[in-house]
């Protein structure tokens, strides 16, 4: 059987709306005070890391990949990332077929409205 890999509204809704939530939070952790932003591909790193797991590799342990992942494997881990980001305060928009668009905007508005607030 033919493997279904995600799609690219998927896709676009990961990286435009899961991954800039969480860079928000991670880039305004108390952590990172002085230091440069982390790049999307470095926010991706660190959910793949919290949520897929690491392959163990004789140099060292190395980030499982998603694009590995059919199309239930990365519902699952995005729906994961998504539970993070509720239990955090963010409010993750909806992101249809013909909307994944304008929630990539909402998210990018509630991100530059919203005032982060340190965990305790």
């Amino acid at each position: 059987p033919v493997k279904q890999v995600r799609t690219t509204r998927a896709n676009r809704r990961y990286f435009g709306i899961l991954v800039q939530l969480a860079g928000h939070h991670l880039n305004n952790h108390p952590t990172r005070e002085g230091l440069l932003p982390l790049s999307k591909l470095q926010i991706h790193a660190v959910l793949v890391r919290a949520f897929l797991g690491e392959d163990v590799t004789a140099l060292g342990p190395t980030p499982m990949e998603t694009h590995t992942l059919d199309t239930k494997a990365f519902f699952h881990f995005t729906e994961k990332v998504e539970r993070w980001l509720n239990s955090l305060g963010y409010q993750v928009p909806e992101g249809s077929d013909a909307s994944v668009a304008a929630a990539v905007e909402e998210a990018r508005r509630w991100v530059d409205n919203v005032k982060f607030e340190a965990m305790p």
